[in-house]
């Protein structure tokens, strides 16, 4: 019952109570298999292979169970490649692992570092209540997969829940940032037709500016234009039961020398616009916001150059700020 309730139809029914950006991962990630070039209504399983299925096994250690993409133990059989790189022509890996209960609450969530050797698994606390299971796993080049529904041996079940706990946002390890680029520049080439991000010229709704903190040691990104007259912000919009998802999935800030300092994961639920705040190293002279939304691919921003004093920190020049680019568009949009 389980197996065909979580069929996408649309739609993804969310319980408030566990929280909306794993259910929302979940339906997006639904809406991807049947629009981006998967044309399935549903996740693939077994019956289409074995070396993308993700299994659930439960360990040696009470109420703990672990995920494995592949069956790479048995005879003849593989485990899921993980394959990191810049290159968005090499990148293959298992993005994310996540697992369903009986009543589809997403009860466990990773997103997967492409640096770790295969298999990729994870590991997970069963929590209390739970009595069967079913985990899935996104491949960056084949889809959305399901493995084989579970049940869990009472003993297993007695991990409690505390009240307010639900599944979050896991932040992606730093030695996935590259590889997470590099698909998203195959995503933006597959799927957008451009070989490069989307840039102000094509909008400002979606285009990350960066603002430079007064004492220059940190940038805070913010996905629209809504300061400005006639501007907006982008949405943050959870999965419903009226509408898909669609928010600000990721926003990450590149260097002069085009290496990332820092990358986040954006949670949709209970917020209005998409930003975050990143700090700057020393050595740093320009910054370069890029965001990727899940409906309209990756977008870049204007870059900031932050004048450095002769020790290299961070100084009190920026030659092109948020500021500058807005009053520019305001300009823009007045001379319209």
């Amino acid at each position: 019952a389980l197996m065909s309730a979580i069929l996408y139809s649309g739609s993804f029914l969310i319980d408030s109570a566990m929280g909306a950006y794993c259910p929302t991962l979940h339906a997006d990630m639904l809406r991807r298999q049947e629009f981006e070039g998967f044309s399935s209504s549903g996740p693939f399983t077994v019956v289409n292979g074995t070396k993308h299925t993700p299994y659930i096994t439960f360990s040696e250690i009470s109420d703990t169970a672990i995920v494995t993409v592949g069956n790479g133990n048995e005879t003849d059989g593989a485990f899921h490649p993980m394959v990191p790189s810049a290159d968005p022509d090499e990148v293959h890996f298992v993005t994310h692992i996540w697992v369903l209960d009986q009543d589809e609450n997403v009860i466990a969530l990773d997103a997967t570092d492409p640096n770790q050797a295969a298999p990729a698994t994870f590991t997970f606390a069963v929590p209390e209540g739970v009595t069967s299971m079913v985990a899935y796993e996104w491949c960056n080049l084949h889809g959305l997969w399901m493995g084989p529904e579970v049940t869990v041996p009472a003993e297993d079940t007695a991990t409690e829940r505390a009240a307010g706990d639900s599944c979050e946002v896991d932040e992606l390890e730093e030695g996935a940032f590259s590889s997470t680029h590099a698909d998203f520049l195959r995503q933006q080439s597959l799927f957008f037709n451009s070989s490069v991000a989307f840039t102000v010229d094509d909008g400002t709704k979606h285009t990350p500016y960066i603002s430079l903190a007064e004492d220059k040691t940190s940038v805070t990104v913010e996905v629209g234009n809504g300061e400005v007259d006639g501007g907006v912000f982008h949405p943050m919009m959870a999965a419903s039961a009226d509408a898909d998802p669609h928010w600000i999935t990721h926003i990450y800030v590149v260097d002069q020398s085009g290496n990332i300092i820092g990358m986040k994961t954006l949670d949709p639920s209970d917020v209005d616009m998409a930003v975050t705040t990143f700090e700057i190293s020393e050595g740093v002279t320009e910054v370069t916001a890029y965001e990727w939304c899940n409906l309209h691919g990756l977008w870049r921003g204007p870059t900031v150059r932050v004048v450095t004093d002769e020790d290299d920190s961070p100084a009190s020049i920026v030659s092109w700020s948020k500021s500058s680019v807005l009053a520019a568009a305001a300009v823009s949009m007045f001379l319209l």
